[in-house]
């Protein structure tokens, strides 16, 4: 007896569904309508080898995203019929839109099989496509057909028969981030009795798909789930949902094509086309890059620095103020060094990272950061990761946290654990703070070059890393997945300023919570004990004081506070933390005062310029950082070199605390986490060594 099974035939209106439907069902067909409603259904039966198939010509549609008729009643038969398998008719001359609702079939997680239809007129067009890496991409079989000549009937029938039994790898078209984080969200509180994938039904109940909702009997706990997702998506983007998730599978769409096809014939010179052309050409792409990088950090270094001035001053008066109004003590130094200086020299920082970020945003809003994640892709596979892994590495520019939870796009198991262990590399907007204080101090005239040098060194070292995990331990070969591109848009104001302060309000919060506490227990541990030794500086200045009056001798007071201050810390438990590390450091060109920052910086990396300028004894506002230079030049010995050693040390060495908690979290593995920790600290190590030792020879 033969086998029983049924087969729905979906495409666009117009794309030759009926008739490979005529040619595999010749005259083996009936005519009704689906129950309820009056849209023609159609049919058909016949047999192959060992199978009866029933073939179910579903009406023309373009894709699941409205409630009319024909679509309708295409879902309803997808969802409740169930059919053994999905043959999708696709008119092979204009794959950019009849691919979108192949997208949609692929989330319901249905077996599917693509017929590229009417391949004559590729092949009059001289287009050519790569099909095997096509297949990959999609996760599904492609036929060559001209249906009209029945060419294509008999591969397609192979490979029908030889498809049903085997299991079938489910596809994810990946999303924008925060839609995926909403999707998340929304799978989480569906029952085990949804429709088709978990997936599918998240997207279309925040598309607002009515059917859906009905169908699965929303609850009004998982609608307010879904409404706030939806609320929260259209504040962020500036567009409705269901736009923001179609640009998406366009983008999806775009890569694929991108990557499998390539037309001989003559193109329309489009703007899109001229773009992608110059921005996406393996001799101009990376340098325009490049140069892009470097703009930024020029930009944001000269610009941010006129309105760094006007907070450093404002902090400086507040400082000011305070020492006059508070007695002399603990509670007026910790008020004033080591919070409003040292915390109030971050803040002053601050129009230099929102510059940052709004740059960044500008980028990712525009299109242009997917066109580079897609020009990478070939670095990526060389390193042995997919190029999706740079959207990832890309997103800790402004933090490591989310850029180890962006991994997710990546689909290959083995990559993504590798993209979670090179993330930390990147410069985050942390140690960007960093640069900007010490490269300002110590490399005045181009400071913006040598932040660039430490975006260089962290990208090259993750590349490193990267080559010798694939190479060592995740050996397994990726599996091809799609680079999106989505389309060229002019970012709004509006759109671009929220996600600017979405990273910027991180910042301003993590200064407020985590950047104060450490702050405060770096400044407790250099004030005690309050024990301050008496050195023969001390005594000279005091008996100064007592012969002198007026202006003089309030100038040996201040001078007699710098000097308790410095013997304070010097003798403090700070110091002798520090004293332990100190034979480790000096190969580096560090004293104990870098190495006890270090330690801080652990916390938040922000943390690190605050300890250094509680540890220096930093007074006088924000706006003296040069006192925290003169205090390292004179107390550590600190030069260019030294300096440049500290910055490489800084990029590399271990990431702070929340993003080792990510790394823990992303991998389920406390193994990871503290290779991560300890193959950190190392790598900067043996770089900062490396560095100093040659440059000794050099710069002696």
């Amino acid at each position: 007896m033969k086998r029983q099974i049924s087969i729905a035939l979906i495409g666009n209106p117009n794309c030759g569904k009926t008739t490979l439907f005529n040619a595999l069902t010749g005259a083996r067909q009936h005519v009704g309508n689906w129950p309820g409603v009056t849209v023609e259904k159609k049919v058909g039966n016949f047999s192959y080898k060992e199978f009866d198939i029933e073939l179910i010509d579903l009406p023309g549609i373009y894709g699941f995203s409205t409630n009319s008729l024909d679509e309708v009643v295409s879902k309803n038969y997808l969802l409740e019929e169930k059919p053994d398998l999905i043959i999708n008719v696709v008119d092979a001359t204009t794959l950019e839109k009849s691919l979108q609702l192949t997208t949609q079939l692929i989330e319901m997680n249905q077996k599917i099989i693509l017929v590229f239809n009417m391949w004559d007129e590729v092949e009059k067009r001289d287009i050519q496509m790569n099909i095997p890496l096509m297949e990959k991409l999609l996760a599904a079989p492609i036929i060559k057909s001209v249906a009209k000549k029945s060419n294509g009937k008999q591969e397609l029938l192979a490979i029908l028969a030889g498809s049903l039994d085997l299991p079938w790898k489910h596809k994810i078209v990946p999303y924008d981030l925060h839609v995926e984080e909403s999707i998340s969200k929304i799978s989480e509180q569906l029952g085990e009795n949804y429709l088709a994938s978990k997936r599918w039904v998240s997207v279309k109940l925040l598309e607002g798909d009515s059917q859906i909702r009905e169908k699965i009997a929303i609850s009004q706990e998982l609608n307010e789930i879904v409404e706030l997702e939806a609320k929260k998506l259209k504040s962020k983007h500036q567009q409705e949902v269901s736009f923001l998730i179609s640009d998406s599978r366009y983008g999806f769409i775009n890569g694929v094509l991108s990557e499998c096809i390539e037309s001989k014939g003559l193109d329309k010179m489009i703007l899109t086309a001229v773009l992608d052309r110059l921005l996406l050409n393996k001799w101009l792409g990376f340098p325009l890059f490049f140069v892009c990088l470097w703009l930024i950090f020029y930009l944001t270094f000269t610009i941010g620095d006129i309105v760094q001035n006007w907070i450093a001053s404002g902090v400086d008066i507040l400082a000011n103020a305070l020492n006059y109004l508070l007695p002399t003590g603990a509670l007026q130094d910790l008020l004033v060094n080591g919070i409003l200086n040292a915390v109030g020299n971050i803040l002053s920082f601050l129009p230099q990272i929102v510059l940052l970020f709004l740059m960044l945003s500008i980028m990712e809003d525009s299109g242009y950061m997917s066109r580079v994640a897609f020009l990478m892709d070939k670095l990526m596979h060389f390193i042995g990761i997919h190029g999706k892994s740079f959207i990832s590495l890309f997103s800790s520019l402004g933090c490591n946290v989310p850029g180890i939870m962006a991994s997710r796009i990546v689909e290959s198991e083995d990559d993504r654990k590798i993209t979670i262990l090179i993330n930390s590399f990147i410069p985050c907007s942390g140690r960007f703070a960093i640069y900007i204080v010490l490269v300002g101090l110590f490399f005045p005239h181009g400071a913006y070059n040598v932040i660039f040098a430490m975006y260089i060194i962290g990208i090259v070292v993750a590349i490193v890393t990267a080559k010798i995990l694939k190479k060592f331990i995740f050996k397994k070969n990726s599996d091809p997945s799609v680079m999106e591109l989505p389309p060229y848009r002019i970012p709004t104001l509006k759109s671009v300023l929220l996600h600017m302060w979405d990273r910027a309000s991180m910042f301003i919060k993590k200064m407020s919570t985590v950047i104060v506490i450490g702050t405060i227990i770096v400044w407790a541990l250099g004030y005690f004990p309050t024990h301050t030794p008496i050195t023969p500086q001390i005594t000279h200045v005091q008996s100064q004081i007592s012969t002198t009056t007026g202006s003089v001798q309030k100038g040996y007071e201040l001078q007699l506070q710098e000097l308790q201050k410095g013997a304070r810390i010097n003798n403090s438990y700070l110091a002798d933390i520090g004293h332990i590390m100190q034979p480790g450091l000096e190969p580096l060109g560090f004293s104990w005062r870098e190495g006890v920052s270090l330690i801080s910086g652990f916390i938040a990396k922000e943390i690190f310029i605050s300890s250094m300028i509680v540890i220096y004894g930093v007074s006088g506002g924000a706006a003296n950082l040069a006192g925290l230079k003169e205090g390292l030049i004179h107390l550590s010995n600190m030069d260019s070199l030294k300096m440049f050693s500290l910055l490489v040390f800084v990029t590399l060495y271990v990431p702070c605390v929340a993003t080792i908690a990510a790394i823990k979290r992303e991998m389920n593995s406390q193994k990871w986490m503290w290779f991560s920790i300890f193959y950190g600290i190392g790598i900067a190590y043996f770089v900062s060594f490396v560095i100093y030792q040659i440059g000794r020879l050099f710069f002696r």
